[in-house]
């Protein structure tokens, strides 16, 4: 089973310099690797959006996490979970740390599949691309989940790929 496993080691973290731990503003971070990982069967490149794509609300997107799998439960095994895309403007009305500018979101509260503790960090991806990183969730690790919108940090992770 670990015979496909890659082990990196984290050459440097790169926090958004307007992280805002309030209001979860700019909850965004670049890690950059020692080294390249090797693409093969089992690791691939995941496409970033292209300007001014939009995922629709109700698109199906999956969640991926090292994240507890229930109260107290710790899993060594990745977790994928498919999801569907909110409506962005409700959201904006029921929350007020959400910012449609910077924020998508997935689920409600009839869907009790959300990503859970320890997901945070982890990829929203819709149609082979990646559209959002996990953020927060709304109480008690109920949907809906709160992502950062990648594509509108494409600029700020341009600026920073080069950094160390």
């Amino acid at each position: 089973m670990w015979e496909n496993r890659q082990v990196i080691a984290m050459r440097c973290m790169i926090p958004h310099e307007d992280y805002n731990n309030e209001t979860l503003e700019n909850d965004i971070m670049l890690l950059k690797l020692a080294h390249r990982a090797a693409i093969n069967s089992n690791v691939k490149l995941i496409a970033l959006p292209q300007p001014n794509y939009v995922v629709k609300p109700g698109t199906t997107c999956s969640m991926a996490g090292w994240g507890m799998t229930g109260l107290g439960k710790k899993t060594n095994v990745l977790q994928e979970v498919d999801l569907k895309m909110g409506d962005q403007k409700q959201r904006e009305e029921k929350d007020d740390l959400f910012n449609s500018a910077t924020m998508i979101f997935t689920g409600d509260e009839k869907d009790h599949k959300p990503p859970f503790e320890g997901d945070s960090g982890g990829p929203l991806v819709c149609n082979y691309t990646a559209q959002g990183i996990v953020s927060y969730g709304m109480n008690s690790d109920l949907p809906p989940t709160v992502y950062m919108c990648v594509l509108a940090y494409i600029p700020w992770i341009m600026s920073n790929m080069g950094k160390e």
